[in-house]
């Protein structure tokens, strides 16, 4: 199923695997359930029509109005988008406590194409911090074991990119977790390993 909407002056084309123009809501839309899901940022109770119905009355334009949605709680209740006071709490605490997940999860949530959840963790003990890793160049992340010629690319192309750059920045000041915590580092030596004690 192929389907076109117009967004601006660019016609938006969209198919069963994704939109071609960054500024489609229907894009920014799978983004930020992708930004929400399991895999990443893991907050619970942010469903798709939630998502859908907040794209659509303007309060989400990138993954970072996220974390200002508390701002509009008061609106947010009398609009009943997610519903009365004790559903609408009850998210916004979801997404104030997101901000303490493992940075590996918010590299995941940025939606880089070819980085999934196994080569965010990977990323992640390589260079500790996103603010290393937005700094790397092509051949240190060529180092990290699952990262290849294409998904390097990727990543080069996302950081370099200053709409992204702004998102960071703006998710930094609103505290989300950035870097390793020093015991993960340690943690992670073992990682992957089995010990057998006799």
């Amino acid at each position: 199923e192929i389907s076109a909407c117009l967004v601006g002056s660019e016609m938006c084309i969209r198919d069963s695997i994704r939109c071609v123009s960054p500024d489609c809501p229907a894009q920014l839309e799978r983004h930020i359930i992708n930004f929400v899901g399991r895999d990443a940022m893991d907050i619970k109770g942010f469903g798709t029509v939630y998502i859908e119905e907040l794209v659509r009355r303007g309060f989400l334009q990138d993954i970072a109005d996220i974390y200002s949605l508390k701002k509009h709680r008061e609106e947010l209740i009398e609009q009943g988008i997610i519903g009365k006071e004790k559903n609408t709490d009850k998210l916004l605490d979801a997404i104030e406590n997101s901000k303490n997940n493992e940075p590996f999860r918010l590299l995941t949530g940025f939606g880089i194409q070819n980085v999934g959840k196994a080569a965010a963790k990977a990323i992640m003990r390589q260079f500790k911090s996103i603010d290393a890793l937005a700094k790397a160049d092509r051949e240190q992340l060529l180092e990290v074991n699952d990262i290849g010629e294409v998904s390097a690319e990727c990543i080069l192309d996302y950081f370099a990119s200053e709409k992204n750059q702004k998102i960071l920045e703006r998710l930094r000041e609103y505290g989300l977790t950035m870097e390793l915590a020093e015991d993960d580092t340690v943690g992670d030596l073992l990682a992957g390993l089995t010990i057998v004690v006799t």
